[in-house]
C-alpha cells in the first residue's frame, strides 16, 4: 500500500515538472514571438507614410471613377468613399454619408438612402455623439431593410449602449444600458449566428472565456496580419486574455492588431495605445513614448474626438516619464564625458608624468653611462698607471743592480791600476767622462725600450695629432728624438719643463723651444699636450 502511494507521489511530481518546464518552453516562445512582433511594429510605423499614401491612393481612384461615371450611380461611390474614409478621415467620412443621402434621394433609392442614414451614424458613434446617432437610426424602418443592414444597425445600436454602459456613474442608467446592449447583442445573434465580435461579447457576458478565447483564437489563426479584420479580432482577444491575466497573450495580439490597423491605413484604433501603456509599465519607456505620439497623431488626423480624449492622459504620463528618463540618461551621459574627460586628463597628465620621468631617467642612464665610461677611464687609467709603475720599476731595479755590478767592476778596474802603481792611466781614467756618458746612454735606452714597450703605437698616435703637411716623427733603431723623449714624459705626467730638462740634460729653453714648435705643428695646437696625456697604452 505504501510503495502504490509513493509511486502515486512520484507519478504527480513528475507531471507536475513536465509541466513546468513546458511552461517554461512556451514562455519562451511567446516571448520571441512578442519581440519579433514589436520589431515589426517599428518597422511599420518608421514607414507609415507609404500605408496611407495607399490608402489615399485608392481614394483618388474611387474619386476619378467616381467623376467619369453617370449621376445615376454617385449614391454606390459615395458609400465607396464614405468605407475609405471611415476610420481614416471622420469629417471626410461624414460628409460622403451627407452627399450620399442627398444623391439616395434625389434618385428616390430608399435603400441606399437607409445605408447612407446608417454610415451616418456609425460617424456619430465614433465621435461620440451618441443622442444624434440614436435620433438617425429610430429614423429609419427596419421592415424594409435586408438582413445584413439591419445587423450592420443593430450593431451601432450595440456599440452606443456598450459606450454609454462603460461611462456613465450612474449604476440604474448603467444597469439599463447594459440590458439593452445585451438585447441588441441577442437580436444580432437571432440574425447572424456566425457575428464572431458579437458572439463573442456574449460569451463573456455569460462568464464563458474559455469559449470565447477558442472562438477568437480559431478565427484569428485563419486571418493574415494584412487582413482588416485582424485589428479588431486581435484587439478583442488581447482584451479576453487581458480578463485570464495572460500578460504575454495580451500583449501579442495587441501588437498584432496595431501591425493590422496601421498596415491598411486604419487611424481609429485604441490597440496601440493599450500596447503602449502596458510597455509603459513594463518600463519600456522609448517604444511607450512613440507608440502614444503616433496613436495621439492618428486619432487627431482622423478627427476621433473620443479616442483623443482617451489617449492624452496616458500620453501626458508615459510623456512625463520618457522625458525624465531622457534627463537622467541627458544627466548620465553628462557624467560619463566629464568621467572621460577627467579620465583623458590624468591620462593626459600621466603621459607628461611619464615623459618627464622617462628623461629623468634618459639623463640618469646618461649620467650613469658617462659615470660608467669614466669611471672605466679611470680604471685603465689606474691600471696603465700601475703598469707603466710596475714595468718602469722592475726596469729601473734591474738596471740599477746592472749599475751598481758596473760600477763595482769600474772600481776594481781603478783599484787594480792604483795598486799597480798606474797612476797616468788612473789619472786619464778619472778624467774621462766617457763612464758618465755611457751610463746616461743605458739609462736613454732602457728609458726608451721600456716607453715603447708600454706604449708601442705612441709616436704613430702621436703623429695623428699633427698636420698631415708637417714632417712625421720617426723612431731611428729604436731610439726616440728628445722631441719624442719630452712628450714620453709629458705622457708619463712629468710636464714641467724644469724635470723634463733634468732628465734629458738639456735646458731649459732648449725644452721650451722643443714644445712650442712641436706644438704649432699640431691641428690643434691649444689642447696638444692634453691630448698627449690621453694617448692609450697597450
Amino acid at each position: 500500500m505504501c510503495m502504490k502511494r509513493l509511486f502515486a507521489i512520484l507519478t504527480v511530481c513528475l507531471a507536475c515538472l513536465c509541466a513546468r518546464a513546458q511552461e517554461n518552453v512556451l514562455e519562451k516562445e511567446q516571448k520571441a514571438r512578442l519581440k519579433a512582433l514589436l520589431g515589426q511594429l517599428d518597422r511599420i510605423i518608421e514607414c507609415n507614410d507609404r500605408y496611407e499614401n495607399l490608402r489615399l491612393a485608392k481614394i483618388d481612384s474611387v474619386r476619378t471613377r467616381m467623376c467619369a461615371a453617370s449621376k445615376d450611380s454617385s449614391e454606390y461611390y459615395c458609400d465607396s468613399l464614405f468605407t475609405l474614409f471611415y476610420g481614416f478621415q471622420s469629417d471626410s467620412a461624414l460628409f460622403y454619408s451627407k452627399k450620399g443621402l442627398e444623391m439616395s434621394q434625389l434618385h428616390n433609392n430608399q435603400l441606399m438612402c437607409a445605408k447612407s442614414t446608417v454610415n451616418r451614424a456609425k460617424i456619430y458613434q465614433m465621435t461620440g455623439n451618441y443622442h444624434a446617432c440614436l435620433t438617425l437610426l429610430n429614423k429609419i424602418d427596419r421592415n424594409s431593410l435586408p438582413i445584413d443592414f439591419l445587423v450592420n444597425m443593430l450593431s451601432i445600436y450595440n456599440g452606443v449602449y456598450d459606450a454609454l454602459t462603460s461611462t456613465t456613474i450612474d449604476a440604474e442608467l448603467q444597469s439599463r444600458y447594459h440590458n439593452q446592449a445585451i438585447s441588441y447583442k441577442d437580436s444580432i445573434l437571432a440574425l447572424d449566428l456566425d457575428n464572431i465580435f458579437v458572439k463573442c461579447d456574449r460569451l463573456l457576458i455569460d462568464g464563458d472565456i474559455n469559449s470565447a478565447v477558442s472562438l477568437l483564437q480559431s478565427f484569428c489563426d485563419k486571418l493574415e496580419l494584412t487582413d482588416p479584420l485582424t485589428g479588431p479580432a486581435a484587439y478583442a482577444l488581447s482584451d479576453v486574455y487581458r480578463r485570464q491575466n495572460l500578460p504575454l497573450q495580451e500583449r501579442i495580439y495587441l501588437a498584432e492588431s496595431a501591425i493590422s490597423d496601421i498596415v491598411n491605413g486604419n487611424k481609429e484604433y485604441m490597440s496601440l495605445t493599450r500596447l503602449a501603456m502596458l510597455l509603459y509599465e513594463d518600463s519600456d519607456l522609448k517604444r511607450a513614448y512613440t507608440y502614444t505620439n503616433k496613436a495621439i497623431d492618428d486619432a487627431t488626423y482622423c478627427r476621433a474626438r473620443l479616442r483623443i480624449e482617451e489617449i492624452a492622459p496616458m500620453v501626458s504620463i508615459i510623456n512625463m516619464a520618457y522625458y525624465s528618463q531622457m534627463k537622467m540618461n541627458y544627466l548620465y551621459l553628462a557624467i560619463g564625458i566629464a568621467v572621460v574627460f577627467l579620465m583623458a586628463a590624468i591620462m593626459f597628465w600621466m603621459v607628461l608624468y611619464l615623459r618627464k620621468q622617462k628623461m629623468k631617467l634618459s639623463q640618469a642612464n646618461m649620467e650613469l653611462s658617462l659615470s660608467q665610461v669614466l669611471e672605466q677611464e679611470a680604471n685603465r687609467r689606474t691600471k696603465e698607471a700601475s703598469s707603466i709603475k710596475n714595468t718602469y720599476i722592475t726596469r729601473l731595479m734591474l738596471e740599477c743592480i746592472a749599475r751598481i755590478e758596473r760600477l763595482e767592476s769600474y772600481r776594481k778596474g781603478l783599484n787594480r791600476k792604483a795598486l799597480s802603481h798606474e797612476f797616468d792611466a788612473l789619472g786619464r781614467e778619472l778624467k774621462s767622462n766617457a763612464v758618465v756618458e755611457q751610463e746616461w746612454k743605458s739609462f736613454y735606452n732602457v728609458f726608451d725600450n721600456t716607453f715603447l714597450s708600454l706604449f708601442p703605437t705612441f709616436v704613430s698616435d702621436l703623429n695623428k695629432l699633427l698636420r698631415p703637411d708637417v714632417l712625421q716623427f720617426e723612431i731611428v733603431k729604436g731610439v726616440l728624438s728628445p722631441e719624442l723623449r719630452i712628450y714620453a714624459l709629458i705622457r708619463l705626467g712629468i710636464d714641467s719643463t724644469e724635470e723634463i730638462a733634468s732628465l734629458l740634460r738639456y735646458s731649459r729653453s732648449t725644452i721650451y723651444a722643443y714644445r712650442s714648435r712641436t706644438r704649432l705643428k699640431a691641428k690643434v695646437p691649444s689642447t696638444f699636450e692634453d691630448d698627449v696625456k690621453r694617448i692609450f697604452s697597450i
